[in-house]
């Protein structure tokens, strides 16, 4: 299961480490490693309702940039650009079909989101 979250810099060029992102070499921001407390609560939610745990990979979409560097340190989170999200679909999955039909039921009830809190632990 994957985290996607979007970030829109039109014609700016991004630089991404583990921790931090620069949008046109100016000051650091840590969006890439707030990806990873996204996931966490997105990996809660299925993870209440089935008995099993779901692995959550965040995934931080870079949407309109002119040039997208990512440095070679940077494994814990998947960084793409948004003509590259179709990469997601080739990679081996790890949950069987019957876990995955748990996790999509869970997944679209509204009530379950709104009750785990924002804050990863």
């Amino acid at each position: 299961m994957f985290s996607i979250n979007t970030k829109h810099h039109n014609k700016r060029a991004v630089w991404v480490d583990d921790d931090l992102v620069k949008v046109d070499y100016g000051k650091s921001a840590p969006n890439a490693c707030k990806s990873r407390p996204e996931a966490k609560r997105v990996g809660r939610v299925p993870e209440r309702y089935c008995s099993f745990p779901v692995p959550v990979e965040p995934v931080p979409v870079f949407v309109g940039v002119t040039d997208l560097k990512v440095v070679a340190t940077q494994l814990s989170v998947r960084v793409y650009r948004e003509r590259e999200v179709a990469a997601l679909a080739s990679l081996p999955g790890v949950l069987t079909a019957e876990q995955v039909e748990q996790v999509y039921g869970a997944a679209r009830h509204r009530q379950a989101w709104s009750q785990v809190p924002r804050q990863a632990k």
